[in-house]
């Protein structure tokens, strides 16, 4: 809630929330936001550990929820502390987000390190989610092994994006 507020009211303000160091307050405000967001991901995490300790054992939603609590928060941890300690989200390219990719306004000249983030962070959903779908197609006995499967793929998916961004290469150029 306070990141949310933060960020809106900087944008009421016409002024950037994230990688703003321009003044004391700002700088404080982006350091508070970065202490807010591992003390959620951490609480996350640990739900997700609680949920993977009382999953039952026929239960392939549940122990996907979990995983993917835990899975989203270290990956967005990682990609998120690497990410907030730059000087902005670019990796080479032109430094803007105004000829991005619709609707996410990711760059299409250079690397995005947020591309990483978003898609560790989403292993929170995409985990039981897709035991959910597959258990109501497949039975739970195929919906484990895919539910494993996804979590590697989340985990490569996630590099992949962060390595290709950090060598300045946009995920779809121009």
């Amino acid at each position: 809630l306070f990141e949310v507020l933060y960020i809106a009211l900087q944008a009421s303000r016409g002024e950037t929330s994230h990688f703003n160091l321009a003044t004391p307050t700002a700088r404080l405000m982006y350091s508070l936001m970065a202490f807010a967001a591992v003390a959620l991901l951490m609480a996350t995490g640990s739900i997700g550990l609680l949920m993977l300790r009382s999953a039952q054992k026929h239960d392939p939603v549940a122990f996907a929820a979990g995983v993917g609590l835990v899975l989203g928060s270290v990956l967005g941890a990682l990609t998120g502390l690497y990410l907030g300690g730059q000087p902005g989200h670019w990796a080479g390219g032109v430094a803007s987000d105004a000829d991005g990719l619709p609707f996410f306004g990711w760059s299409r000249t250079g690397g995005v390190l947020r591309v990483a983030h978003f898609i560790g962070l989403h292993a929170i959903q995409i985990l039981p989610l897709t035991a959910w779908a597959l258990s109501a197609c497949y039975g739970a006995e195929r919906c484990w092994t895919m539910v494993k499967i996804t979590a590697i793929l989340m985990v490569a998916t996630t590099g992949l994006a962060f390595t290709q961004a950090w060598s300045g290469l946009p995920l779809f150029p121009a």
